[in-house]
């Protein structure tokens, strides 16, 4: 316990120091390009990020256990030709869907072709950053992990932003905005190799990798039915804004976005410790230790639900003077949607690191069916409120969507891994008999 909390102190203090320079470059961004063209810079990284789920493919989350798995067993030959295999295919499929949205551009007349051609670029080199992060995750630094996308991507673009913005002043659009997002994030993938090399175990022989091909279909047919998950829980987590950016303005969107970027403070206690826990669940599951991973679990769902209660308070007390003072007085109206955000991420908390249990005790395909039933809900209900009330209908189904697939996560975890991952509650093995 006192292992875990030093550890998540320290994860959250990294991603709480992320945290902030991400607000500020959204704060940046937002009043360098105004509502309307923040509203068309986060709806293009909304659908970059749709166009990112068959690259990524499910492959950060299957690097990150396997890699657990192998350093247990101290198979390092597997380490290598698992990475060497999951970046062999996320440049595959990168390159698949970079030609792909070309031919999309050539064949539609669109007004911010430019923006798209920077957002596309966008695509792998995102996909490629989470790969390498996952890896050195895998290895046990889950800590070094998230400096370079936490701390130093978010700083290199401010940086580029303010130095592009004082030579463009009010020339200053969403296009470079994308640009500068690209050339950061090309920067701080360079330097997380730097940082995944040093980590790395020393390279074995290339003959001593395992050429299995039944390890590789093992290997395939997990990360699909991971990425499958992933992508419906990426497709539902991006279909507020996309929706919005279909059925509404860009100023609404911006102001949409303002709220979001808000409400991440919330969740930042459950990604903190999240980060920490990924590879023990792992390594203590492929030990077959149910009881010490059932403590570690509790413990870490109590200190999520901790950090959560404090944010969405502040938030309620500041919230509006936050919004105010960061991002400007024209996106004050943010502040209800604001509020819902915290309200569906605090309710996320009770359940816990749920979606983290599921997938890293082999039970993907039930993760897969609630991802699934969550985008389609999430769509569903967006589709139904936003027409109704705006941005605050989007929050709405998004909480409600998030509470539906926490809650069948949950009883996945208890009757299949059997472990309760709620924050107060009796072990799984105890709830037989016991009304929850």
């Amino acid at each position: 316990m006192k292992s875990l909390m030093g550890q998540s102190a320290v994860s959250a203090m990294i991603r709480c120091s992320g945290m902030i320079l991400s607000l500020l470059l959204s704060a940046v961004m937002a009043n360098m390009l105004a509502p309307a063209g923040y509203g068309l810079y986060s709806f293009v990284l909304a659908v970059v990020a749709l166009l990112s789920i068959p690259v990524n493919f499910g492959l950060p989350n299957l690097v990150a256990r396997e890699t657990a798995q192998a350093m247990v067993r101290r198979d390092i030959p597997k380490v290598w030709a698992l990475w060497f295999w999951a970046h062999r295919t996320v440049l595959l499929t990168g390159a698949f869907v970079m030609v792909s949205l070309a031919s999309w551009l050539t064949l539609t007349a669109n007004d911010d072709i430019e923006i798209w051609i920077w957002g596309g670029l966008l695509v792998p080199i995102l996909a490629l950053a989470r790969l390498r992060s996952a890896a050195i995750r895998g290895l046990g630094y889950a800590l070094v992990s998230q400096v370079p996308e936490m701390i130093f991507r978010p700083a290199f673009i401010i940086a580029l932003s303010f130095g592009l913005f004082t030579l463009h002043g009010a020339n200053f659009n969403a296009a470079q905005a994308m640009m500068l997002n690209v050339i950061g994030s090309a920067l701080v993938f360079v330097l997380g190799v730097g940082l995944m090399i040093c980590r790395a175990p020393p390279r074995p022989p290339r003959e001593t990798w395992s050429r299995d091909k039944a390890l590789t279909r093992a290997w395939f047919f997990s990360a699909l039915t991971l990425g499958l998950a992933m992508g419906a829980q990426t497709l539902g987590g991006n279909m507020d804004v996309i929706m919005l950016g279909l059925l509404a303005d860009d100023a609404e969107v911006g102001n949409y976005k303002v709220a979001l970027n808000g409400g991440s403070l919330v969740g930042f206690g459950l990604q903190s410790i999240n980060m920490i826990l990924l590879p023990r669940v792992a390594a203590l599951h492929s030990e077959g230790k149910t009881a010490e991973l059932q403590k570690l679990v509790t413990a870490a769902a109590r200190l999520t639900l901790l950090f959560t209660f404090i944010s969405c308070t502040l938030l309620v007390l500041f919230g509006q003077w936050f919004i105010i003072t960061l991002f400007g007085a024209e996106y004050a109206d943010g502040y209800v949607t604001l509020l819902i955000i915290g309200g569906g991420q605090l309710i996320g908390a009770i359940f816990g690191s749920v979606m983290l249990v599921v997938n890293m005790t082999g039970n993907e395909k039930h993760a897969l069916r609630g991802t699934i039933g969550f985008a389609l809900l999430n769509i569903l209900l967006n589709a139904l409120l936003i027409p109704l009330a705006g941005k605050e209908g989007a929050a709405v189904a998004t909480a409600v969507s998030l509470a539906v697939l926490n809650l069948y996560l949950w009883y996945i975890a208890r009757n299949k891994a059997n472990i309760n991952t709620f924050a107060f509650g009796w072990p799984a093995g105890n709830l037989k008999g016991r009304d929850l």
